[in-house]
């Protein structure tokens, strides 16, 4: 009997104390900061992370992109799904230490992530030496909320390097708000490179900005065949009447590059 209730005693104390021992911190699912600066918003989260899930702070801080069959480096693992994964990344991105590639790589993952990244884009663009690595940011233009991606965008179209102004060009076409940046892309249609001036003959089309014409109208004799492309079908997207009756677009009928013979023989029936 004594022996039972010394048992039941000894349960008791090691139940007592097993409720007065702290809980582990539950992982977040999500990141809560609600820091209206990126730069504390990111190490809100990445202290929360270190506190609560020390190891999968370790993986995201560590993980490196993979090489696709274009061998390019990309983030393929389902790790990067996971808000928290913006916030370390941009911290990576801030600090700028690994190689272009990686920081490339982990610009286009961002907006994959889930996460909050939008308003640390225009300072990493001023800060990033790296061309390749500004494409990239500009690219997550395309799903960034309005006034920050009409910001970043606009200063896309600016940039030193052509890839820069021509993804930027790009990115414009994929938003509603697109038309918002018309101004720069028409400047860019006198670039000194062939890439940027196709990227913004395209963006325009597809934006339907019909009082861009007549400037359309002057890049279907430019030199570059893109170029002239692009003009084109711009034109035929705002205005096929005026196309069918353009003089340029008769002589283009025989443009050495097939495909702008085509599409001008097509769009001179209609």
């Amino acid at each position: 009997m004594k022996t039972h209730a010394l048992s039941i005693a000894l349960l008791l104390v090691a139940a007592c104390a097993e409720g007065d021992a702290p809980a582990p911190a539950p992982a977040p699912q999500t990141p809560n900061s609600t820091s209206t600066d990126w730069r504390e918003r990111v190490q809100q989260d990445i202290d929360a992370l270190q506190a609560s899930d020390p190891q999968r702070l370790a993986q995201l801080e560590s993980i490196q992109p993979a090489r696709t069959r274009a061998g390019l480096p990309r983030f393929s693992t389902s790790a990067i799904h996971d808000p928290f994964a913006a916030s370390v990344f941009l911290s990576r991105l801030e600090r700028g230490t690994e190689p272009a590639g990686t920081r490339a790589a982990l610009a286009e993952a961002l907006p994959r992530t889930g996460g909050i990244y939008a308003d640390a884009l225009a300072d990493l663009m001023g800060g990033e030496t790296d061309g390749n690595v500004r494409t990239a940011l500009v690219a997550t233009g395309r799903q960034a909320p309005a006034d920050l991606a009409v910001a970043l965008l606009s200063t896309g179209l600016s940039d030193p390097d052509p890839r820069v102004r021509a993804e930027s060009a790009r990115a414009a076409a994929h938003r509603k708000d697109g038309g918002q940046l018309t101004a720069p892309l028409v400047a860019l249609l006198w670039d000194s490179d062939a890439e940027p001036r196709a990227a913004a003959a395209r963006s325009l089309g597809v934006l339907n900005i019909a009082t861009v014409a007549t400037e359309l109208t002057r890049l279907l004799e430019d030199p570059n065949a893109d170029v002239r492309l692009e003009a084109l079908r711009a034109l035929g997207q705002i205005d096929p009447s005026l196309v069918a009756a353009l003089p340029q677009v008769a002589r283009m009928a025989s443009d050495p590059d097939p495909r702008i013979a085509r599409l001008a023989r097509a769009a001179a029936v209609r």
